[in-house]
């Protein structure tokens, strides 16, 4: 994280939350590296979840599924090391960073970042979809290819925003979902059954999202990195499609076993 150029080019609305501050002129000043750089360290993630899956058989093969999750998350033990060295210093009162650096989450806090142990639970996104499942046997075009039956199943619906959404001001903060978007699963799966004792499966799905608009933390200067913001803005954000691959093969070795 470069801490020494967080205020560059932010605006002065901003900064006069804490006007006092070296942060907000330290950008200007001449120094080497490592000088204002910190590296976080530690944390530990600790996540329950509870999901409940109802099934509604249709005709002709359809049925609708809903998906349930209940989901706790706490994320606690978030340290930095500073990486800032005296001789790196220069002309910065080294005194005065090491003040800065020591109080670091209280400085951050008067421009309004939250940057301390977060914790969330309750209702992650629920999941509506429509399927349909058949299934082949039986079949001389089956029998030609040494087939005894070929089972698919295929659904698609909607991964609804119903968890909670990260404020721009919880640098560390942990959705229990998709962070608010609303998201499109389409979903494969397909076995082939071969002699009764072999079967080979495949599982295909693709997750799309919608587009949102809300404030996010923003870089303000090209040589901003890491996950501190002090600028925020509105931002349309469009995420991209998460697959998932996957294949399996099973062989019945006795009555009961395989």
């Amino acid at each position: 994280e470069n801490i020494k150029n967080l205020a560059k080019s932010v605006p002065s609305s901003i900064l006069n939350k804490n006007p006092d501050n070296i942060l907000n002129t330290l950008f200007e000043s001449e120094t080497d590296a490592p000088f204002g750089q910190i590296n976080w360290n530690g944390g530990i993630i600790e996540e329950f979840e509870w999901d409940a899956t109802l099934l509604f058989g249709l005709a002709n093969g359809f049925f609708m599924e809903l998906f349930f999750p209940y989901r706790s998350i706490d994320l606690s033990d978030i340290g930095y090391q500073d990486l800032s060295t005296e001789s790196s210093a220069k002309l910065v009162n080294y005194d005065d960073w090491k003040d800065l650096i020591n109080t670091l989450n209280c400085n951050l806090a008067l421009y309004g970042l939250n940057t301390s142990k977060t914790s969330s639970s309750g209702v992650g996104d629920i999941v509506a979809m429509l399927g349909w499942s058949f299934l082949i046997y039986d079949s001389c075009m089956l029998h030609k290819w040494k087939v005894n039956a070929i089972e698919t199943t295929l659904k698609f619906g909607v991964s609804m925003p119903t968890s909670n959404t990260i404020p721009f001001d919880q640098v560390f903060g942990l959705s229990r979902g998709y962070n608010g978007h609303t998201a499109f699963p389409l979903i494969f799966n397909g076995t082939l059954y071969f002699r009764k004792w072999i079967s080979f499966g495949a599982h295909i799905s693709g997750t799309f999202f919608a587009s949102k608009k809300r404030i996010i933390g923003m870089k303000t200067a090209r040589n901003q990195n890491g996950f501190i913001k002090l600028a925020h803005g509105k931002a349309k954000i469009d995420r991209g499609p998460i697959w998932t691959l996957g294949a399996y093969m099973q062989a019945n070795i006795y009555p009961g076993c395989s």
